[in-house]
């Protein structure tokens, strides 16, 4: 009986102290010192080898560093134990954009979306993965989307506006700018004395 105690004693005691370095990699994370964080998370999933959500935490930690490779394998062992994991979607999709791959990207992007209707962000990135395939009214579609969802992101009129220059309207994408600009855009004003009479 008192091996079972101790052992239980064990369980409890490994369980606390790797919930502990969850949160003090969460703590790191907060701060920017991913390293320490990445250590943290390592720490704690040694004890919780399957906890998606703290390898999604690590994955993004080796994003913020610039470690593509370690932060798309976290991802994909995300999406290989829960293929509707939306942030695990959307960090696949920002390295599938970042590294010009716009067809990944926005097939992530989609299933992202499938999973959150409520992310207009998810919705700005797929617009603009659709812009950069040549997909004009598609990107129009999900800009319009994301605006509907949050009408005060002014990242969302400026994608907008500018889509709406190339496709020759300037005076709706002149509206858009103004409304990024009294959203407090840094950049709008830069945007409006370029191409707004």
């Amino acid at each position: 009986m008192n091996k079972l105690i101790n052992i239980l004693f064990l369980l409890v005691l490994v369980v606390r102290c790797s919930g502990e370095r969850s949160e003090e990699g969460d703590q790191f994370f907060n701060k920017q010192q991913f390293e320490q964080a990445i250590e943290a998370y390592n720490d704690y999933l040694e004890a919780r080898p399957n906890d998606l959500k703290i390898i999604y935490k690590r994955a993004r930690a080796y994003e913020e560093l610039g470690n593509d490779t370690k932060a798309v394998s976290g991802y994909e062992f995300i999406i290989s134990r829960d293929e509707e994991h939306a942030n695990a979607h959307l960090g696949l999709a920002g390295h599938f954009y970042r590294t010009s791959d716009f067809e990944n990207a926005l097939f992530h992007y989609e299933r992202a979306i499938e999973k959150d209707k409520s992310n207009p962000i998810a919705y700005l990135q797929k617009g603009k993965s659709n812009q950069k395939l040549g997909n004009l009214r598609e990107a129009l579609g999900d800009y319009n989307s994301a605006i509907s969802i949050n009408r005060d992101i002014p990242d969302l009129y400026i994608a907008r506006g500018s889509l709406r220059l190339v496709m020759n309207q300037s005076s709706l994408a002149c509206n858009d700018f103004k409304i990024a600009k009294s959203l407090g855009s840094d950049e709008a004003p830069d945007i409006i004395k370029d191409y707004c009479r």
